[in-house]
């Protein structure tokens, strides 16, 4: 049987401080390979992590398509798991098979290696999430990724290089079981989320289960493809970057985006936590909540952006050396980027999942691929990295509001409900403190 479901702001509550603990040591590990290799190692490193996203993205379209299936049609979530099961068994050794020849393509890249190594855990990783999710067993999955995948490898990489020096190839090594232990972890639960399996006595049983699997796996193609193709609209300045610049340009701006991107703890933990609820919920309330999400986000992360924006040169300067003073300007500039990124995801979910248009949410998201990479190559050749990272800003605002005019067209609310923000946005602790107007 599922957990009992949780408030969703102690869901919240609890996800963001797994989040946080991740990110902690996360930038304790970044920290402690800066210094041990210099931006040029660092970027091999970055590159693993931006690599493994592939797989993250690939199961994707099976996430969406467990959470439909389960929420929106009301399928056993023992026989939607079984079909995305053996779909991601079935893409994990393909994606494999993909970067080892990238690797034999190009030895000088270890990452490629790597990657084929743990591509297979992190996409069943990503695919087993979803399942924890839509039977509300939030508060057990992310206990178990901030021990592997989170706080855990990322520990295991600052004891390595303080204690024992470890090299490039060790850290990749770690990062690479970090997702073993995570796939392994979330599989030894999945028995306790799903009720007995009983036997389908109706002849028609074995039409059924090929009906399944064609939804899912269609559904979960053309949800995986957009996940693809997100990713690399949100990394195809980087790729960019890394084909045409140094590996010491690289390294300044990798550290800019993933300096930048740790404001996204508070909304991975809110997308996090509402996911399954916008998946399952009655459609009005998942309208509701879409919007109040939307402006929360933002407007959270805009203030966290400016405190970082200010910020950010001395930290960089501390934490990372005079090596990577190139990395501030450029953080000021793709700050914005991350503040509407944010919102991004609950837009994604509801338009894919909820909304059931998953080839809507890949047509934004190949057109937005296509501008950022015309424009980041073109803005890169004249005005170097600062002009690449303005062209990435720009397209994902872009992108973001394009998005967003779909929802209110489709949801029926109006742009006030989803860019104002309400009394009901601050949590009712934070509420209690804040002075009362008096009466007239």
């Amino acid at each position: 049987m599922s957990s009992a479901p949780r408030s969703l702001a102690r869901s919240i509550a609890h996800t963001l401080g797994t989040i946080v603990l991740a990110q902690g040591a996360q930038i304790l590990a970044g920290i402690a390979t800066a210094r041990a290799f210099g931006p040029a190692g660092k970027g091999i490193i970055s590159y693993m992590g931006i690599f493994l996203g592939f797989a993250v993205a690939s199961a994707d379209g099976i996430r969406n398509a467990i959470a439909y299936q389960i929420g929106n049609e009301r399928i056993a979530p023992a026989r939607v798991w079984a079909t995305a099961r053996t779909l991601a068994f079935t893409l994990g050794p393909i994606g494999s098979l993909f970067f080892a020849g990238l690797y034999l393509h190009d030895r000088t890249q270890p990452a490629f290696a790597f990657v084929a190594f743990a591509f297979p855990f992190a996409l069943y990783l990503q695919a087993v999430n979803m399942l924890y999710l839509v039977r509300h067993a939030i508060a057990k999955i992310n206990v178990q990724n901030v021990w592997t995948v989170g706080a855990g490898s990322s520990l295991a990489i600052v004891i390595a290089i303080v204690a024992v020096h470890a090299s490039v190839i060790a850290v990749l090594s770690i990062t690479f079981l970090g997702y073993v232990a995570a796939a392994l972890w979330a599989a030894l639960g999945v028995r306790a989320l799903l009720p007995a399996r009983t036997d389908d006595a109706s002849a028609d049983r074995n039409d059924a289960r090929v009906s399944l699997v064609r939804e899912q796996a269609a559904f979960g193609l053309k949800g995986g493809l957009s996940a693809i193709v997100t990713l690399l609209a949100l990394r195809v300045d980087i790729l960019i970057v890394g084909s045409t610049l140094s590996r010491v340009e690289l390294g300044l701006y990798t550290t800019a985006i993933a300096l930048a991107e740790l404001l996204l703890a508070l909304s991975r933990s809110v997308t996090w936590a509402t996911t399954g609820r916008i998946s399952t919920d009655d459609r009005a309330d998942a309208i509701v909540l879409t919007a109040r999400v939307v402006r929360s986000l933002i407007y959270g992360l805009a203030a966290s952006a400016l405190v970082m924006g200010l910020a950010g040169p001395w930290a960089i300067s501390l934490f990372y050396g005079n090596r990577f003073a190139g990395s501030a300007p450029l953080l000021a500039i793709v700050l914005p980027r991350v503040v509407f990124y944010s919102a991004d995801g609950v837009l994604a979910a509801f338009i894919a999942i909820r909304q059931g248009r998953p080839g809507v949410q890949f047509a934004y998201e190949l057109a937005t691929l296509v501008v950022c990479a015309a424009s980041t190559y073109a803005a890169l050749g004249r005005y170097g990295l600062r002009g690449a990272a303005i062209a990435a800003t720009s397209t994902f605002v872009i992108a973001f509001f394009a998005k967003l005019a779909y929802f209110v067209h489709v949801s029926g609310v109006g742009w006030p409900a989803v860019l104002i923000p309400r009394s009901e946005d601050v949590p009712p602790r934070l509420r209690a403190l804040l002075p009362k107007p008096r009466p007239t």
